[in-house]
């Protein structure tokens, strides 16, 4: 639940700016060590291009003692701003997680030079104040409602979020949605995120200017330097870049929304910038996952007594086609107070991955006209389109029709260079030279060595042979040369390729040494290099195993779907084929030595030593290959075919028997 905590003052803009100016020249700061937050643009650059945030400024107090600062929000509503539920709490001391009684807050949106503020800050002087209401409009809280399961004084940052009514509505092109309960994959780990803010940066100063930074969705694990914060997965996002050079948040920060873009390629806010290491150029930081809190905000939204938002609605829509391949959009669209986008569908009347784009609206609370430009539909194709107003509230259906783009299909010659994932053939590392003790100990670890490389190797077959899955190709990573009696034709733009996402490979553990029952014979030596020689033997067949003469046969019948296909695919022709067996590991044959044919030496020793370890890179690097993703490269030309492709896909395009 979100707790309703109404600021009982009520002050004109321009007292309410200079007494917030006083505040902060006052600052008092996060607290240090463990719980100081870190909130900042870290490794960004100065944009204009993000509507959707907001510098919040603000001033109280609790039990007597003053608090002010400055935080970034994200403008969810035509009078809501979404930030962190630290930037309204205190946060130090005996009164730590309470919320800040006699609060002012001031809100500027829609700009992204905030010089004036700052003059504010450094000066406290009325006219500039006078100046900053005239000229940047901010807007004031009114309301205010914190999750009731914030209390960092006994859970830390869990459920750090926090909502603002304005006192009136602000521009209606602003505004961004946050993610829906639906929407949880569109910050998956791997995602290309990006942060904004007027926080500290790596200069050590607050910015003057919005200031933007890559911040990649990382697994909850990266963020295990910051159990002392108590990072909760299924709550939080982990995301940032170490570098170098590092990129990601700082103080000032705070509140300010995770981007990425939904499947439709319009941003949606995932995250809220809520902690990190007290150093903020260590990466990555921590922010409070907004789809697990989504219920909590349309509740909120929908059911307050001042500014209610309701579902969007579409009055009216056209799409018009013209000879470059854009297609002209005339709509007139009522975001209803809420952050709305437009998603449409387009699913070719041929054989081709449904093409997906979007169009953000912004939050206004009256209809409005919006006129703008979509691309990336292929030439001489027609397609079955279908829109829908989508926002945090859910998604409401409008208008369906058909449309066909001028011109003529282009076809596919090749495979494209397109794909990010390609795995590299880069050959493992040597490793050095180097004594070794002569010992029983030493020449047990050499036997386990030995003993890994090969599990290593048996468990890379094995997921071989089990047959490979889309989740294991590099997206967009298979051409028309790879494929067996399939035409490609381009049918648009279509999705970024898709990141691998490899099964994970099973490797039997090794057991405890036991030294003993270790024989140090010379017919166990033998024995053991014999074993290394295996290792090495086997890795050299896997590895041209994989170096283009997998097939289709290595792959899971009906597994491939549109991913695995160049962006904007479309098949002009399929047909199911024979398809190809799968391919083999071959070893090549050991040579014959005769028995006693090694000497019991220090040499020899080390010899048997580098024959297992060089084993074992071979096998790491093997590993890192299947990690990266495997793409056509991988398989011996036009060996895939139909049958390796979803039901879905090869049930529409497969040409019906003849006679």
């Amino acid at each position: 639940m979100f707790t309703r905590v109404q600021s009982p003052r009520a002050i004109a803009r321009a007292v309410l700016l200079a007494a917030c100016a006083a505040a902060l020249m006052a600052f008092v700061s996060p607290a240090s060590g463990a719980r100081e937050q870190t909130d900042l643009i870290v490794g960004g650059a100065p944009t204009t291009d993000v509507p959707y945030q907001a510098l919040v400024y603000i001033e109280g107090k609790t039990a007597g003692q003053a608090r002010g600062g400055r935080c970034t929000g994200a403008v969810i509503g035509a009078r809501w701003v979404m930030t962190a539920a630290h930037c309204l709490t205190q946060n130090q001391g005996p009164d730590t997680g309470a919320f800040l009684a006699e609060l002012s807050t001031l809100v500027v949106t829609g700009r992204s030079d905030t010089s004036l503020i700052a003059e504010l800050e450094r000066t406290g002087d009325p006219a500039v104040a006078d100046q900053v209401a005239q000229e940047l409009d901010p807007a004031l809280g009114e309301d205010y409602f914190i999750s009731e399961a914030w209390n960092p004084a006994s859970s830390l940052f869990l459920a750090d979020v926090a909502l603002i009514r304005l006192d009136r509505a602000i521009a209606p092109e602003l505004g961004i949605a946050p993610a829906r309960g639906d929407q949880v994959a569109a910050f998956a780990p791997g995602t290309a995120a990006e942060v904004s803010g007027w926080g500290v940066t790596e200069a050590g100063t607050v910015s003057s200017l919005l200031r933007t930074a890559p911040a990649p969705v990382r697994p909850g694990a990266d963020c295990a330097e910051l159990a002392l914060f108590g990072f909760v997965d299924n709550a939080m996002l982990c995301s940032g870049e170490n570098g170098p050079p590092p990129q990601g948040t700082c103080k000032g920060d705070s509140g300010g929304a995770l981007v990425a873009p939904s499947d439709y390629g319009v941003p949606i806010a995932g995250g809220i910038t809520s902690f990190g290491p007290p150093d903020c150029t260590r990466q990555p930081a921590a922010f409070t996952r907004v789809s697990a809190f989504t219920e909590l905000i349309v509740r909120v939204l929908t059911q307050d007594d001042t500014a209610p938002v309701q579902a969007p609605e579409i009055d009216s829509l056209a799409l018009t086609p013209d000879a470059s391949g854009v297609i002209a959009l005339d709509a007139r669209i009522d975001a209803n107070g809420s952050a709305t986008n437009l998603e449409f569908t387009f699913a070719p009347l041929r054989p081709a991955a449904p093409l997906r784009r979007g169009v953000r609206v912004g939050s206004g609370d009256d209809s409005r006209d919006i006129t703008t430009g979509i691309s990336g539909l292929a030439p001489g194709v027609s397609y079955e389109w279908s829109v829908h107003a989508s926002g945090v509230l859910g998604r409401v259906a409008g208008p369906t029709g058909t449309i066909t783009m001028p011109g003529d299909v282009v076809p596919v010659d090749a495979t494209p260079e397109t794909t990010r994932c390609r795995p590299s053939d880069t050959p493992p590392a040597a490793g050095g030279s180097g004594s070794i003790s002569i010992s029983r100990r030493q020449l047990a670890i050499n036997q386990r060595i030995g003993q890994a490389a090969l599990k290593r190797l048996n468990a890379i077959e094995d997921w071989i042979n089990a047959g490979i899955v889309a989740t294991d190709l590099c997206g967009g990573g298979i051409g028309a040369g790879d494929l067996e009696a399939i035409d490609l034709a381009l049918a648009g733009a279509g999705p970024e390729p898709r990141l691998p996402a490899p099964r994970p490979l099973s490797i039997e553990r090794l057991s405890p040494i036991d030294l003993g029952r270790f024989s140090v014979s010379p017919g166990q030596l033998r024995t053991n290099q014999r074993i290394y020689q295996a290792a090495l033997r086997r890795a050299r067949g896997l590895r041209a195993r994989l170096a283009g003469s997998l097939t289709g046969g290595d792959i899971r019948d009906g597994q491939l779907d549109w991913d695995a296909l160049p962006p904007g695919a479309m098949m002009t022709r399929l047909e199911r084929g024979n398809g190809s067996p799968p391919s083999t590991t071959n070893i090549s044959v050991r040579s014959s030595r005769p028995r006693g044919g090694i000497r019991v030496s220090a040499s020899q020793l080390r010899i048997n030593q580098k024959i297992a370890q060089a084993a074992v890179r071979e096998a790491n690097a093997l590993r890192a290959q299947i990690g990266a993703g495997l793409t056509g490269e991988n398989f011996a030309p036009a060996s895939i075919s139909a049958r390796d492709f979803t039901p879905e896909i090869s049930g529409r395009a497969t040409p019906p028997p003849q006679g």
